[in-house]
């Protein structure tokens, strides 16, 4: 008695694995671009929590605050000074987005937030969105006393 497997048993378990693996990735790609978001959110959460708090320290005696750039190329950099045209560039932490990543201001016109010193209060109000391409977001606001919230 010969024992093994015959050629049409191969052939329907190589079938079957590779239908289990094509059905794996679209379920992959949505996780990853979720899980990509969810970073993105989480680092300019710290960013702008960690300008706030230098700000309220009163760290080398100077506001800090989140500059903000949108399109292709979205970023937000940390810097210090009362605003992003008149801060000391040595400070300045740019935080690239991927192109998957699109970034959307609603702060009422500007593109930046300093932060005030000692009592942390932002120069303006409103939200920032971010957004993967499987049209998920992160919405993260600010309030007129310095709260920082995720939706």
């Amino acid at each position: 008695m010969q024992r093994g497997f015959t050629l049409i048993e191969i052939i329907l378990v190589s079938a079957m694995a590779a239908i289990l693996v094509l059905a794996a990735v679209p379920f992959f790609q949505s996780f990853s671009a979720s899980h990509q978001l969810d970073v993105n959110a989480d680092d300019l959460l710290s960013v702008m929590r960690r300008a706030q708090s230098a700000a309220m320290g009163g760290k080398e005696n100077s506001k800090f605050g989140v500059y903000f750039t949108t399109g292709p190329a979205a970023s937000f950099i940390f810097f210090r000074g009362d605003s992003y045209v008149a801060r000391d560039t040595e400070y300045d932490e740019v935080h690239n987005l991927p192109q998957a990543i699109s970034l959307a201001l609603n702060l009422g016109g500007p593109t930046e937030i300093a932060f005030s010193k000692l009592k942390g209060t932002p120069s303006v109000i409103g939200g920032i969105t971010l957004a993967n391409n499987n049209g998920e977001t992160k919405i993260l606001s600010i309030n007129q006393v310095g709260r920082i919230n995720v939706e």
